[in-house]
């Protein structure tokens, strides 16, 4: 699970891993405005996106 600030709306995003053939790619699962407030433990203060 991802969070995403966008505006002033946080953003949840659900993705999973997904075997295709021999390839592993990226399936979103759903995405949505948060129901409650999303916690991103490895964000720093004041830095990255």
């Amino acid at each position: 699970m991802f969070g995403k600030q966008i505006g002033d709306t946080n953003v949840y995003i659900k993705l999973k891993i997904a075997q295709v053939g021999d390839k592993k790619i990226s399936k979103c699962l759903s995405f949505h405005a948060a129901n409650f407030p999303i916690c991103y433990p490895c964000k720093e203060e004041g830095g990255g996106e």
